[in-house]
């Protein structure tokens, strides 16, 4: 494995993890919001307060996390098509002639 391809599955990992933290997160205050207040919860549409409140924090943590683990993805999966070496991608060309 190509030595950028180790850094970027360690970004990946770094960024998936903390994404589960942030998702767990927010899905834990929405369930104390839910407690402290079931009709906001009812609906499929969440309130999520004003920019400075707690949910709103973690709605936004998650979601920036959420945008980094796509960067990351995508750098990973760049990152495995082209750091081939060169016998890798060589092809093997035979052509047929018939002699008479």
């Amino acid at each position: 494995m190509h030595p950028d391809q180790f850094a970027a599955r360690r970004a990946f990992m770094r960024a998936y993890t903390a994404y589960l933290s942030a998702d767990l997160a927010w899905r834990t205050g929405r369930e104390e919001a839910a407690s402290f207040a079931p009709e906001v919860g009812s609906g499929p549409i969440w309130q999520i307060g004003s920019p400075r409140s707690r949910l709103r924090r973690l709605y936004e943590a998650r979601s920036h996390a959420l945008d980094l683990l796509t960067i990351t993805h995508e750098q990973l999966r760049h990152g495995q098509t082209n750091h081939r070496t060169p016998r890798e991608t060589r092809r093997l060309r035979i052509t047929y002639r018939e002699f008479h």
